[in-house]
């Protein structure tokens, strides 16, 4: 059984890269992903520099994808964790993350704004389920950590702006737009802002999941840079300071946390408190 999931975690790995490669180039639409974006503007899409987080992310769980086809025994464990939700292993659980990450992708480039946040819902759901078992508190090195949890740190981080932005578009959709055509309005993106900067702030210091906040504190620098800079993807006219100056008092706040979080590791249990609760755990046969 373990041998059939270690090949679906490549496969859905791949689907994913393959639809995303076709979404960047137009091929799943009339329009590429990024055009779609710049077509459709909101408070909360940072410029599209930003998105190159995505090959971060995709390097970092390539990782992941392949080292979990050949991991040590005490990683193994920790890949058969069962979800306390859904009973799935941690690798089910990365396929269906995986699959959702492929459907989304059509649907958002086709417009379809009511099903992709459906979708980036659960997507972010299981990844944060897939999070629970696997990050700096449940591996047992900093290498483990790196190979298995940061890019689905990453992933998460980024995900909850996309999931936000989506929200965004989709009221926009049904009329919360500015007279410049803009979705939503900077002060409902500086709550936005605030909640996700407090969330890293937490992970950051109370976890030292230093992934899991750059990945935050880029995407607020891309919500600076939006606000501030002229780029044909945002209207001039809507640029906000008080939205630019939150965002970037947001990454500053962040980047505190997160270098807080790096000393304070000693004391955070990292890389070690949970072994024990899988050690034990039988290996499943091949």
């Amino acid at each position: 059984m373990a041998f059939v999931e270690k090949i679906l975690v490549v496969a859905t790995f791949v689907l994913s890269l393959f639809l995303n490669a076709l979404a960047a180039r137009g091929f799943l639409s009339a329009q590429s992903l990024g055009a779609v974006s710049a077509a459709h503007p909101t408070y909360l899409t940072p410029d599209m520099m930003t998105f190159l987080v995505w090959v971060v992310t995709y390097t970092l769980e390539g990782v992941l994808v392949v080292m979990q086809c050949s991991p040590s025994e005490k990683s193994e464990k920790l890949l058969q964790q069962r979800c306390f939700l859904t009973s799935l292993s941690v690798r089910w659980r990365l396929v269906i993350a995986f699959l959702l990450n492929a459907l989304w992708l059509p649907l958002y480039a086709n417009l379809l704004w009511g099903k992709a946040m459906l979708v980036i819902i659960v997507y972010l759901a299981f990844l944060l389920l897939i999070y629970v078992d696997v990050n700096t508190k449940t591996t047992s090195s900093f290498a483990e950590w790196t190979i298995y949890a940061s890019g689905i740190a990453c992933n998460i981080s980024w995900v909850l702006v996309a999931a936000a932005a989506n929200k965004f578009t989709l009221a926009g959709y049904y009329g919360w737009t500015d007279t410049y055509g803009v979705s939503g309005t900077p002060q409902a993106a500086v709550i936005v802002i605030g909640i996700l900067a407090a969330v890293a702030v937490m992970v950051a210091t109370l976890h030292s999941d230093f992934a899991w906040s750059l990945v935050t504190m880029w995407a607020f620098a891309g919500l600076y840079r939006q606000q501030t800079l002229s780029d044909a993807s945002f209207p001039a006219q809507a640029m906000s300071r008080p939205l630019a100056l939150c965002s970037a008092w947001a990454a500053v706040v962040v980047g505190v946390a997160t270098a807080s979080g790096m000393f304070l590791i000693p004391y955070n249990g990292i890389f070690q408190s949970k072994r024990d609760s899988y050690d034990e755990l039988p290996l499943v046969n091949e």
